[in-house]
């Protein structure tokens, strides 16, 4: 079965160096390695840790042969941690160095996933997305654990604390996803904290459902640059069994159209509101100037009859009288 696959890193808005790492390779054993880390550390320490997992990790899977891949790509992580975790006890400036590590492994019709950190899989199919991943994060743990909501997690001041981290201590204990069956159709989208913590799921979907690979990874890096880039920004797309063509109708895409994100839909609203306000502001000048034009006829009326003669008057109420 065919895949294709597409990858992009970018340092961002406001990060002046780039500590991610990413890696598309086609291994000797005949499988597919997409894999993403985020580093993190002090001067350049990140980088290296990002830089040195992705490496190591393709060095590690270039062979690998075996019914039990879950098995292996656990210890291979728990190796790749000690070896990272000692070159950051080695050295004074790469002191507490470590990386987020995430990678979809596909070989034939089936897929594995491991992971340690806060980057993520996600899986879009015609059923919907889905993050195939769990973040390693304080907060994902207050979630899963009920004591927060998603919502809530999201401004939380320490949502970027990570429970796991290559290299962060001795050991690790990695998530492992598989076997399970891809379908020709599947897309998949690994990317590092500084895209998913700006861009929504539901925005990844229509992005992937409607742009080739390219333009989908492309115009979701460029989304998070737009809302901010506070952080180093890497995704890879992979699709399996076809690419999906570039539209050909003369409708707007979403690159030229941007998805309306929240802040667009708060505009809209107070728009909304502001034209229901200016309608009902035109409603009450209108009732209060017919409310002046009724009362200044009725004012008329009287001094019409205010200037009718008494003897007049009084005539008629006698004939009335009679």
């Amino acid at each position: 079965m065919k895949v294709y696959s597409y990858g992009r890193t970018d340092v961002g808005v406001v990060r002046a160096n780039n500590e991610d790492s990413y890696g598309i390779f086609n291994l000797g054993n005949g499988g597919k390695l997409f894999v993403v880390a985020d580093g993190l550390g002090g001067h350049l320490a990140g980088e290296v840790a990002s830089s040195t997992a992705v490496k190591r990790l393709r060095d590690y899977l270039e062979n690998l042969s075996g019914e039990d891949i879950k098995e292996a790509l656990k210890v291979i992580f728990r190796r790749l941690n000690r070896e990272i975790y000692s070159m950051g006890i080695s050295s004074p400036a790469r002191k507490g160095m470590g990386t987020t590590l995430t990678l979809l492994y596909i070989k034939g019709n089936h897929a594995y996933i491991a992971h340690v950190g806060d980057s993520r899989v996600y899986r879009i199919s015609g059923q919907g997305i889905e993050q195939l991943t769990q973040d390693q994060s304080f907060v994902e743990k207050l979630v899963s654990n009920g004591l927060l909501s998603e919502e809530e997690a999201k401004k939380h001041p320490r949502k970027n604390v990570l429970l796991q981290m290559i290299g962060m201590k001795k050991e690790v204990e990695p998530q492992i996803i598989g076997p399970f069956e891809i379908k020709e159709g599947d897309r998949f989208l690994l990317c590092t904290d500084g895209l998913s913590n700006l861009v929504m799921d539901r925005e990844i979907y229509d992005v992937f459902l409607r742009l080739s690979l390219k333009e989908a990874v492309d115009f979701l890096v460029n989304l998070a640059k737009k809302r901010g880039g506070p952080d180093n920004i890497t995704a890879i797309g992979v699709s399996v069994g076809k690419q999906l063509p570039k539209p050909t109708s003369l409708e707007e895409t979403p690159v030229e159209r941007p998805i309306p994100s929240q802040g667009n839909n708060l505009r809209k609203r107070k728009k909304l509101v502001l034209f229901i306000a200016i309608v009902l502001i035109l409603v009450f000048v209108f009732a209060f100037v017919y409310y002046l034009f009724t009362l200044n006829k009725k004012e008329e009326k009287l001094e019409k009859i205010e200037k009718i003669p008494a003897s007049e008057t009084t005539v008629k109420e006698k004939q009335n009288d009679r």
